[in-house]
């Protein structure tokens, strides 16, 4: 094998730029995982996208990945909030209905949507119990999956179970935040196991959790 000349110095370098603590950021954003999932682009844009700039959630690292192998396109999914996610979930999914509480956010969506995502309206304020945590069952059909990440999350997770398919599964995003453990301890009291996806998130530097929770012979293959 040719040894490469300039490696002394190469090695020189980087134990200048460790012993100055520069060398780990260095390496992260030269081959870094960070910069293979373009977390650097989103924090700098405050824009939840991939490296390629294409929109993707606002849940962990971890948790997009584990769904873009399990997600399909005969698949019926709910969304509580909308946004980058709706787009993103509805390139592998079959159809993505939303609800939004804010009608500016709705304008500004609508128009970015793919034909197999809609966004609804409906007003609502944290801790409300009304029309937008009780959307999906008025709606009258069957979801495969219901994402609760906009607000007044926990009546929202308590009215899950009954718009879900036989084999639906609920995500819960920013799981760990003890607001919402009313609502995990309700859905685990119905029989639900939670899978937690701890790691960083696009645009924030903080470690968070996306959870998914599922039954057995749920549509994830869990």
């Amino acid at each position: 094998m040719k040894k490469d000349p300039l490696r002394p110095l190469k090695n020189q370098v980087w134990h200048l730029l460790n012993r100055l603590g520069w060398g780990g950021m260095l390496q992260l954003h030269l081959t870094g995982a960070l910069r293979e999932d373009g977390w650097f682009q989103t924090f700098h844009t405050k824009a939840s996208v991939d490296r390629q700039g294409r929109p993707i959630p606002w849940y962990t690292y971890p948790c997009i990945d584990f769904l873009k192998t399990r997600l399909n396109a005969n698949m019926q999914v709910f969304e509580y909030g909308s946004g980058h996610s709706t787009r993103w979930l509805a390139q592998y999914t079959g159809r993505v209905l939303a609800v939004e509480h804010e009608p500016a956010w709705i304008a500004k969506i609508r128009p970015q949507l793919p034909p197999n995502a809609q966004v609804l309206f409906e007003a609502t304020r944290e801790g409300e119990n009304g029309p937008y945590a009780h959307k999906p069952q008025s709606l009258h059909q069957a979801f495969d999956l219901i994402v609760v990440d906009g607000l007044d999350r926990v009546h929202c997770l308590l009215q899950c179970p009954s718009a879900l398919s036989a084999s639906g599964v609920i995500l819960l995003d920013d799981a760990s935040r003890p607001e919402y453990q009313a609502g995990i301890d309700f859905l685990k009291a119905q029989g639900f196991k939670e899978l937690p996806f701890f790691g960083i998130k696009p645009i924030v530097a903080y470690k968070a959790c996306t959870s998914i929770f599922y039954r057995e012979g749920n549509v994830l293959g869990i």
